[in-house]
């Protein structure tokens, strides 16, 4: 339900709707936290937060899902929050209930980067800059959570090709694998799927991993249908026999 509000909020946000995502923010922030901070980067409020950093507002202060203000910033991508709560205390390492790292959140949206223009608001999305960002700060690229699953593999499902292309560039496994034995190559998806998965082996990822289900990361692009990733892997199978 959270994401899915999140979600929300920022196609608003980028439509310029602001008051209307403000609204929705306010809206389920009665129901799920009352700390100002989270209210701020939720409801995208600059000047209040700017007043709360400040102030030295907590920034470890956690909602009822466990989730810090830094959470938020990076699940909406507001790179200048993100910079802003990193710079002034604010933990990359903290985890939340479902033992997600303020990385997890910022590979969960999608890849656009959004310049609104002023009067919306003088906020820069872009979930492509915050990985990095975190991956600064010394966040911990590899880090499993409550599912098994390390930022990259949420990349990789979502096919967001920049942002895997940023995670292995921070140090991020290409090789790790899920509590079901799957690598970031088996769950590729999303419509750049084949241009995520080139990036991916181009890294390092193996096309003979084997999960726990004894299936290989083409055996998941046949189960999916996607003929384009299928020959595309075919290709590089190819390439890679004696």
């Amino acid at each position: 339900m959270e994401i899915i509000m999140i979600s929300r909020i920022r196609k608003l946000y980028a439509r310029g709707l602001c008051i209307a995502a403000s609204l929705m923010v306010i809206f389920t922030a009665v129901s799920a936290f009352a700390d100002p901070m989270h209210v701020a980067v939720r409801s995208l409020d600059l000047k209040m937060f700017n007043r709360l950093i400040k102030a030295q507002q907590d920034l470890t202060a956690t909602d009822s899902a466990g989730m810090t203000a830094l959470h938020h910033a990076c699940a909406l991508g507001v790179v200048e929050m993100v910079q802003a709560l990193l710079e002034n205390g604010a933990l990359a390492s903290q985890t939340c209930n479902l033992g997600n790292n303020a990385l997890h959140y910022a590979v969960s949206m999608g890849a656009l980067c959004l310049d609104p223009q002023p009067p919306a608001s003088p906020l820069t999305i872009c979930p492509l800059t915050v990985p990095a960002m975190l991956a600064s700060a010394g966040v911990d690229v590899n880090l499993l959570n409550s599912k098994g699953e390390a930022p990259l593999h949420i990349a990789a499902r979502n096919g967001l090709v920049g942002v895997i292309a940023t995670l292995l560039q921070s140090g991020a496994d290409p090789h790790i694998r899920t509590s079901a034995g799957e690598t970031p190559l088996h769950l590729i998806g999303g419509s750049l799927a084949q241009i995520a998965a080139q990036v991916l082996i181009l890294g390092g990822a193996r096309l003979d991993a084997v999960a726990n289900d004894g299936s290989k990361p083409i055996d998941r692009a046949v189960s999916r249908g996607n003929l384009l990733l299928i020959n595309m892997l075919k290709q590089y199978e190819t390439k890679e026999s004696p």
